[in-house]
Protein backbone atom coordinates (compact mmCIF):
# COMPACT_ATOMS: atom_id res chain seq x y z
CA UNK A 1 0.00 0.00 0.00
CA UNK A 2 2.71 2.37 1.10
CA UNK A 3 4.63 1.89 -2.81
CA UNK A 4 1.60 2.26 -4.47
CA UNK A 5 0.89 5.46 -3.17
CA UNK A 6 4.00 7.33 -4.23
CA UNK A 7 3.39 6.23 -7.68
CA UNK A 8 0.02 7.23 -8.15
CA UNK A 9 0.81 10.69 -6.68
CA UNK A 10 4.00 11.20 -9.10
CA UNK A 11 1.50 10.35 -12.11
CA UNK A 12 -0.85 12.34 -11.17
CA UNK A 13 1.70 14.94 -11.02
CA UNK A 14 3.05 13.98 -14.39
CA UNK A 15 -0.54 14.52 -15.63
CA UNK A 16 -0.75 17.66 -13.90
CA UNK A 17 2.27 18.81 -15.54
CA UNK A 18 1.43 18.09 -19.08
CA UNK A 19 -2.07 19.70 -18.46
CA UNK A 20 -0.31 22.66 -17.57
CA UNK A 21 1.67 23.00 -20.66
CA UNK A 22 -1.26 22.30 -22.51
CA UNK A 23 -3.20 24.84 -21.10
CA UNK A 24 0.06 27.16 -21.40
CA UNK A 25 0.14 25.86 -25.10
CA UNK A 26 -3.25 26.65 -25.32
CA UNK A 27 -3.29 29.75 -23.46
CA UNK A 28 0.17 31.04 -26.01
CA UNK A 29 -1.73 30.33 -29.41
CA UNK A 30 -4.83 32.25 -28.39
CA UNK A 31 -2.49 35.26 -27.33
CA UNK A 32 -0.48 35.10 -30.40
CA UNK A 33 -3.62 34.25 -32.29
CA UNK A 34 -5.38 37.15 -30.84
CA UNK A 35 -2.44 39.89 -31.21
CA UNK A 36 -1.97 38.86 -34.98
CA UNK A 37 -5.43 39.19 -35.94
CA UNK A 38 -5.88 42.52 -33.27
CA UNK A 39 -3.01 43.42 -35.78
CA UNK A 40 -4.53 42.43 -38.83
CA UNK A 41 -7.81 44.61 -37.44
CA UNK A 42 -6.18 47.29 -36.67
CA UNK A 43 -3.90 47.54 -39.79
CA UNK A 44 -7.23 47.71 -42.09
CA UNK A 45 -8.54 49.57 -39.85
CA UNK A 46 -6.25 52.44 -39.49
CA UNK A 47 -3.33 51.55 -41.35
CA UNK A 48 -4.80 51.02 -45.00
CA UNK A 49 -7.52 54.02 -44.88
CA UNK A 50 -4.61 56.37 -43.84
CA UNK A 51 -2.51 55.41 -47.06
CA UNK A 52 -5.40 55.47 -49.14
CA UNK A 53 -6.40 59.12 -47.97
CA UNK A 54 -2.53 60.41 -47.96
CA UNK A 55 -3.10 59.14 -51.88
CA UNK A 56 -6.26 60.51 -52.13
CA UNK A 57 -4.96 64.05 -50.96
CA UNK A 58 -2.33 63.98 -53.21
CA UNK A 59 -4.72 63.44 -56.18
CA UNK A 60 -6.60 66.51 -55.05
CA UNK A 61 -3.32 68.41 -54.39
CA UNK A 62 -2.45 68.08 -58.07
CA UNK A 63 -6.06 68.58 -59.66
CA UNK A 64 -6.11 71.25 -57.57
CA UNK A 65 -3.10 72.91 -58.85
CA UNK A 66 -4.20 71.68 -62.67
CA UNK A 67 -7.64 73.65 -62.06
CA UNK A 68 -5.80 76.69 -60.98
CA UNK A 69 -3.35 77.23 -63.39
CA UNK A 70 -6.53 76.26 -66.00
CA UNK A 71 -8.31 79.41 -63.98
CA UNK A 72 -5.20 81.25 -64.68
CA UNK A 73 -4.53 80.46 -68.34
CA UNK A 74 -8.97 81.86 -68.97
CA UNK A 75 -8.39 84.75 -66.11
CA UNK A 76 -5.57 85.74 -68.95
CA UNK A 77 -7.17 84.74 -71.98
CA UNK A 78 -10.31 86.74 -70.48
CA UNK A 79 -8.33 89.89 -69.75
CA UNK A 80 -6.77 89.76 -73.73
CA UNK A 81 -10.06 89.15 -75.04
CA UNK A 82 -11.27 92.27 -73.04
CA UNK A 83 -8.43 94.45 -74.17
CA UNK A 84 -9.39 93.88 -77.70
CA UNK A 85 -13.16 94.46 -77.07
CA UNK A 86 -12.35 97.89 -75.52
CA UNK A 87 -9.87 98.79 -78.42
CA UNK A 88 -12.62 97.44 -81.12
CA UNK A 89 -15.30 99.45 -78.69
CA UNK A 90 -13.14 102.34 -79.26
CA UNK A 91 -12.47 102.07 -83.31
CA UNK A 92 -16.40 101.53 -83.60
CA UNK A 93 -16.76 104.48 -82.01
CA UNK A 94 -14.75 106.48 -84.19
CA UNK A 95 -15.95 104.85 -86.74
CA UNK A 96 -19.99 106.23 -86.07
CA UNK A 97 -18.63 109.71 -85.29
CA UNK A 98 -16.85 109.83 -89.24
CA UNK A 99 -19.96 108.36 -90.35
CA UNK A 100 -22.16 110.87 -88.69
CA UNK A 101 -20.03 113.81 -90.44
CA UNK A 102 -19.99 111.99 -94.05
CA UNK A 103 -23.98 111.55 -93.36
CA UNK A 104 -24.24 115.88 -92.62
CA UNK A 105 -21.99 116.24 -95.02
CA UNK A 106 -24.24 114.28 -97.94
CA UNK A 107 -27.61 115.74 -96.60
CA UNK A 108 -25.89 119.41 -97.16
CA UNK A 109 -24.60 118.31 -100.59
CA UNK A 110 -27.95 116.71 -101.37
CA UNK A 111 -29.90 119.74 -100.35
CA UNK A 112 -27.54 122.06 -102.75
CA UNK A 113 -28.21 119.00 -105.58
CA UNK A 114 -32.39 119.52 -104.97
CA UNK A 115 -31.62 122.91 -105.40
CA UNK A 116 -30.37 122.39 -108.97
CA UNK A 117 -32.58 119.63 -109.85
CA UNK A 118 -35.18 121.90 -109.43
CA UNK A 119 -33.70 124.65 -111.64
CA UNK A 120 -33.04 122.11 -114.48
CA UNK A 121 -37.10 121.13 -114.11
CA UNK A 122 -37.94 124.70 -114.45
CA UNK A 123 -35.50 124.38 -117.56
CA UNK A 124 -37.26 121.64 -118.62
CA UNK A 125 -40.53 123.21 -118.42
CA UNK A 126 -39.44 126.12 -120.48
CA UNK A 127 -37.93 124.12 -123.04
CA UNK A 128 -41.56 122.12 -123.02
CA UNK A 129 -43.35 125.13 -123.92
CA UNK A 130 -40.93 126.52 -126.35
CA UNK A 131 -41.90 122.83 -128.21
CA UNK A 132 -45.07 123.63 -127.73
CA UNK A 133 -44.88 127.03 -129.35
CA UNK A 134 -42.74 125.56 -132.07
CA UNK A 135 -45.89 122.66 -132.99
CA UNK A 136 -48.49 125.43 -132.60
CA UNK A 137 -46.40 127.75 -135.10
CA UNK A 138 -45.88 124.87 -137.47
CA UNK A 139 -49.82 124.16 -137.47
CA UNK A 140 -50.50 127.89 -137.94
CA UNK A 141 -47.64 128.43 -140.82
CA UNK A 142 -49.00 124.93 -142.21
CA UNK A 143 -52.95 126.03 -142.47
CA UNK A 144 -52.26 129.44 -143.61
CA UNK A 145 -51.70 128.35 -147.54
CA UNK A 146 -50.59 126.04 -149.60
CA UNK A 147 -48.08 128.06 -151.57
CA UNK A 148 -46.41 128.72 -148.08
CA UNK A 149 -46.21 125.12 -147.34
CA UNK A 150 -44.48 124.45 -150.82
CA UNK A 151 -42.27 126.92 -150.10
CA UNK A 152 -41.02 125.79 -146.34
CA UNK A 153 -41.04 122.16 -147.95
CA UNK A 154 -38.35 123.55 -151.03
CA UNK A 155 -36.20 125.40 -147.90
CA UNK A 156 -36.51 122.07 -146.14
CA UNK A 157 -38.01 122.91 -142.95
CA UNK A 158 -36.73 118.92 -141.22
CA UNK A 159 -32.85 120.12 -141.87
CA UNK A 160 -33.12 123.34 -140.23
CA UNK A 161 -35.49 121.66 -137.36
CA UNK A 162 -32.76 118.85 -136.98
CA UNK A 163 -30.75 120.77 -134.80
CA UNK A 164 -33.34 121.94 -132.73
CA UNK A 165 -34.75 118.20 -132.07
CA UNK A 166 -31.08 117.32 -131.54
CA UNK A 167 -30.70 119.69 -129.11
CA UNK A 168 -34.31 118.49 -127.21
CA UNK A 169 -33.03 115.17 -127.05
CA UNK A 170 -29.76 116.24 -125.60
CA UNK A 171 -31.49 118.19 -123.32
CA UNK A 172 -33.62 114.95 -122.34
CA UNK A 173 -30.44 112.73 -122.03
CA UNK A 174 -28.77 114.99 -119.45
CA UNK A 175 -32.10 115.33 -117.37
CA UNK A 176 -31.63 111.66 -117.45
CA UNK A 177 -28.15 111.76 -116.12
CA UNK A 178 -29.19 114.25 -113.44
CA UNK A 179 -31.57 111.59 -112.05
CA UNK A 180 -29.38 109.13 -111.99
CA UNK A 181 -26.49 111.30 -109.92
CA UNK A 182 -29.60 112.31 -107.81
CA UNK A 183 -30.04 108.60 -106.95
CA UNK A 184 -26.48 107.75 -106.87
CA UNK A 185 -26.11 110.49 -104.55
CA UNK A 186 -28.82 108.61 -102.30
CA UNK A 187 -27.34 105.16 -102.91
CA UNK A 188 -30.33 103.80 -104.95
CA UNK A 189 -27.71 102.44 -107.70
CA UNK A 190 -30.12 100.15 -108.95
CA UNK A 191 -32.31 102.83 -109.88
CA UNK A 192 -29.80 104.92 -110.64
CA UNK A 193 -28.36 102.14 -113.25
CA UNK A 194 -31.62 101.84 -114.64
CA UNK A 195 -32.15 105.96 -115.23
CA UNK A 196 -28.51 105.33 -117.48
CA UNK A 197 -30.43 102.93 -119.53
CA UNK A 198 -33.23 105.17 -120.44
CA UNK A 199 -30.51 107.63 -121.33
CA UNK A 200 -28.71 105.19 -123.36
CA UNK A 201 -31.56 104.86 -125.36
CA UNK A 202 -32.13 108.33 -125.76
CA UNK A 203 -28.03 108.28 -126.99
CA UNK A 204 -28.97 105.38 -129.22
CA UNK A 205 -32.48 107.07 -130.82
CA UNK A 206 -30.39 110.30 -131.62
CA UNK A 207 -27.16 108.17 -133.30
CA UNK A 208 -29.79 106.86 -135.81
CA UNK A 209 -31.14 110.34 -136.81
CA UNK A 210 -27.27 112.04 -136.46
CA UNK A 211 -25.25 113.51 -139.53
CA UNK A 212 -22.25 111.45 -140.44
CA UNK A 213 -19.99 113.89 -139.06
CA UNK A 214 -21.89 113.86 -135.69
CA UNK A 215 -21.71 110.17 -135.36
CA UNK A 216 -18.21 109.82 -134.29
CA UNK A 217 -19.00 112.38 -131.28
CA UNK A 218 -22.12 110.61 -130.17
CA UNK A 219 -20.13 107.33 -130.13
CA UNK A 220 -17.95 109.06 -127.90
CA UNK A 221 -20.19 109.56 -125.49
CA UNK A 222 -21.85 106.61 -126.03
CA UNK A 223 -18.80 105.00 -124.67
CA UNK A 224 -18.46 107.21 -121.60
CA UNK A 225 -21.89 106.78 -120.62
CA UNK A 226 -21.07 102.72 -121.00
CA UNK A 227 -18.36 103.33 -118.34
CA UNK A 228 -20.39 104.75 -115.87
CA UNK A 229 -23.10 102.30 -116.50
CA UNK A 230 -20.51 98.98 -116.32
CA UNK A 231 -19.29 101.01 -112.86
CA UNK A 232 -22.66 100.32 -111.23
CA UNK A 233 -23.35 99.35 -108.61
CA UNK A 234 -19.52 98.46 -107.26
CA UNK A 235 -18.02 101.75 -108.15
CA UNK A 236 -20.54 104.69 -107.66
CA UNK A 237 -17.63 107.05 -107.24
CA UNK A 238 -16.01 106.49 -110.48
CA UNK A 239 -19.62 106.26 -111.95
CA UNK A 240 -20.79 109.88 -110.71
CA UNK A 241 -17.11 111.30 -112.18
CA UNK A 242 -18.27 109.67 -115.69
CA UNK A 243 -21.14 111.05 -115.69
CA UNK A 244 -20.04 114.49 -114.49
CA UNK A 245 -17.41 114.35 -117.70
CA UNK A 246 -20.05 112.87 -119.83
CA UNK A 247 -21.92 116.10 -118.79
CA UNK A 248 -19.16 118.37 -119.99
CA UNK A 249 -19.07 116.43 -123.02
CA UNK A 250 -22.45 116.94 -123.76
CA UNK A 251 -22.88 120.57 -122.94
CA UNK A 252 -20.12 121.45 -125.45
CA UNK A 253 -22.78 119.93 -127.92
CA UNK A 254 -20.75 119.01 -131.58
CA UNK A 255 -18.20 121.38 -131.34
CA UNK A 256 -14.84 120.27 -130.75
CA UNK A 257 -14.02 118.01 -127.67
CA UNK A 258 -11.32 118.45 -124.90
CA UNK A 259 -8.88 116.30 -124.94
CA UNK A 260 -9.05 115.86 -121.02
CA UNK A 261 -12.31 114.42 -121.00
CA UNK A 262 -11.08 111.46 -123.55
CA UNK A 263 -10.50 108.88 -120.89
CA UNK A 264 -10.26 105.08 -122.04
CA UNK A 265 -11.32 102.82 -120.27
CA UNK A 266 -7.52 101.67 -119.06
CA UNK A 267 -7.20 105.01 -117.28
CA UNK A 268 -10.92 104.77 -115.69
CA UNK A 269 -10.06 100.84 -114.80
CA UNK A 270 -6.54 102.51 -112.91
CA UNK A 271 -8.56 105.48 -111.11
CA UNK A 272 -11.24 102.28 -109.89
CA UNK A 273 -8.44 100.78 -108.39
CA UNK A 274 -6.49 103.70 -106.56
CA UNK A 275 -10.32 105.29 -105.67
CA UNK A 276 -12.11 101.60 -104.43
CA UNK A 277 -9.50 101.85 -101.31
CA UNK A 278 -11.05 105.79 -100.19
CA UNK A 279 -14.49 105.31 -100.79
CA UNK A 280 -14.71 109.09 -100.20
CA UNK A 281 -18.48 110.00 -100.15
CA UNK A 282 -20.22 111.58 -103.59
CA UNK A 283 -20.71 115.09 -103.65
CA UNK A 284 -22.53 117.14 -106.54
CA UNK A 285 -19.61 119.22 -108.75
CA UNK A 286 -21.38 122.37 -110.87
CA UNK A 287 -22.75 121.51 -114.02
CA UNK A 288 -22.97 123.89 -116.89
CA UNK A 289 -26.08 124.61 -118.72
CA UNK A 290 -26.67 122.81 -122.04
CA UNK A 291 -26.10 124.97 -125.25
CA UNK A 292 -29.41 125.01 -126.95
Amino acid sequence: MTEQTPKSSAFVRFWHGLLRLVLALLIGILLGAGLYFGFLFVYQQLVIPTQQNAIEFQNLNTQVNQQWELLTERNEDLEKRLSVLEQKQESNTNQISELLTEIEQNAANLDAFQIKHDDLVDQHDKYDKLILNLIKQDEIFAANNEDFQTVLENIDLDNKLHPVYQDIAIFKILMQINRSRLFLLQDNYGIAKEELFLADELLNSLLVTSLPDQKDIIMLWDARLNLAINHLPNNPILANDDLEILWKMMANGFTELDESLMLDETNSSEVDNNTSATQTPISPTPSPTPKP
